[in-house]
């Protein structure tokens, strides 16, 4: 029973460190934030959806 517990042990502690890693990380000035949203009826009867997004690249180099 013990030998079974520290085989257990021993694959999950080696799945934890094979499955970490930036295999497929996202770099911060490749995304947009949403930061708000919003939504509302136009004057035409449709439905209309709002967000304001932060794109981290153009805020860090002073773009607008």
């Amino acid at each position: 029973m013990q030998q079974r517990r520290r085989v257990v042990v021993l694959v999950l502690a080696l799945s934890l460190v094979l499955t970490t890693g930036c295999w497929d990380r996202t770099e911060l000035n490749e995304l947009a934030i949403v930061l708000a949203s919003g939504s509302d009826w136009s004057e035409d009867g449709q439905y209309e959806l709002s967000d304001q997004i932060a794109i981290p690249a153009q805020l860090s180099s002073g773009q607008s």
